[in-house]
């Protein structure tokens, strides 16, 4: 009888931890400021984008309050690696604005690829384009992707 009991448990188990998952709730999105953000253009200075990724598929954003005309919003970076160099792009883009920047710091290209689908991602571009900081958050606590 307890063989049965321990068989029967097992798939309650293994379901458990489906529904914290599910609860995205739960998880800090754009009420807790992770939305796509942008900082505002001042002639000559950097400018910084914010932003967690999951919130950022979660939350389809209108461009003219118009709810049937829906702009996506995004934040993110990528590597470009050929057999003579490496390149890293950052941009986001929200309702008001864009931004990006590039790299070939081989600092931001490790901290680039150190990131999660679900990373919160911050950076900052200086007038000409080019990446002067990039933060990569990869913390359990922003709202994830819908799988």
């Amino acid at each position: 009888m307890l063989k049965k009991t321990r068989w029967l448990l097992l798939p309650l188990l293994a379901l458990a931890p489906l529904s914290s998952v599910q609860a995205s709730g739960l998880r800090e999105g754009a009420d807790q400021g992770h939305d796509v953000t942008i900082s505002p253009v001042a002639s000559g200075l950097s400018r910084t984008a914010s932003g967690a990724m999951g919130t950022a598929r979660l939350s389809p954003i209108a461009a003219s309050g118009d709810p049937d005309e829906v702009q996506n919003k995004w934040i993110g970076c990528s590597v470009d690696v050929t057999p003579l160099s490496v390149l890293v792009r950052c941009s986001a883009s929200n309702a008001v604005d864009s931004l990006f920047c590039t790299s070939i710091d081989p600092a931001f290209v490790a901290a680039v690829s150190s990131m999660s689908s679900d990373a919160k991602v911050t950076f900052t571009a200086a007038p000409n384009t080019t990446c002067v900081r990039i933060i990569i958050e990869n913390n359990s606590k922003y709202q994830q992707k819908v799988n």
